[in-house]
């Protein structure tokens, strides 16, 4: 995700963006995807057991 606070940033990354654009087109017309990385999250103790204990979202906060 890229936030710009001024028209004046998007006008100084636009060359990078417009390059970053056109290689992600390329990967998708050749169909290649990206991999995904899978982090190893340590939680603390209490977070886990919350976690454990079962759903704790009502059903507006899924």
């Amino acid at each position: 995700m890229i936030r710009f606070l001024n028209n004046g940033q998007v006008a100084e990354t636009e060359p990078m963006l417009t390059s970053s654009l056109a290689k992600a087109v390329t990967y998708a017309d050749a169909g290649i995807k990206s991999s995904k990385l899978k982090a190893n999250l340590l939680l603390a103790d209490e977070l886990s057991d919350a976690f454990d204990a079962g759903p704790a979202l009502t059903q507006g906060r899924q």
